[in-house]
């Protein structure tokens, strides 16, 4: 019988609160059970594994990235909506370091939710890059750009891969524009 006040969601809740307090390979049962005060075995009456509760993570994380970067673009367009979007999506890695993490890692199974904001967020991006005039395989190319890009720099970031005296989301937002002007320069 499940503990009362332990459910669902207090569980993912932890869990997220342990991976971006320590990284998302420190989440596992054991870990969970003691920030919860319970025994391990509870947790097995709400999920049937460590990898279920690691992919409601990653399905957290990916509506919170997606929720934040179309409220953040909505109403811009160009170079002004590459340049909210790289900056918001640092700032949600770097702010959430354990949500983002296990937002990048490969799901062991397929799910519909995460496919579909997947997909959602490509469809943002290219949205974005259509005031350039991209042929849809050049888009496609650049979401990947793009994504590597801001990964790079939270990741980097993140490990202190940064130690120059410059302000990391400075260099970030130069390089975005950078990229503009080589799509226009292009076309």
């Amino acid at each position: 019988m499940p503990r009362v006040g332990l459910d669902r969601n207090k569980i993912v809740e932890a869990a997220i609160e342990l991976a971006n307090n320590m990284g998302i390979e420190q989440v596992t049962i054991a870990a969970l059970a003691k920030n919860l005060d319970v025994r391990p075995p509870s947790l097995y009456n709400h999920f049937a594994s460590l990898t279920e509760i690691r992919m409601q993570i990653a399905k957290e994380g990916m509506q919170k990235l997606e929720d934040t970067l179309i409220r953040s673009v909505a109403g811009k367009s160009g170079e002004e909506a590459l340049l909210t979007f790289a900056k918001q999506y640092l700032n949600f890695a770097n702010q959430n370091p354990g949500l983002y993490e296990a937002t990048i890692q490969p799901m062991s199974v397929p799910d519909k939710m995460v496919e579909e904001t997947s997909k959602n967020m490509i469809d943002l991006l290219i949205q974005l890059l259509s005031s350039f005039s991209l042929e849809e395989h050049e888009a496609l190319h650049l979401v990947r750009g793009l994504r590597s890009i801001v990964h790079g720099f939270s990741s980097l970031q993140r490990a202190g891969g940064f130690q120059m005296d410059f302000n990391v989301e400075d260099s970030l937002l130069y390089t975005i524009k950078l990229l503009c002007n080589g799509l226009k320069f292009e076309k």
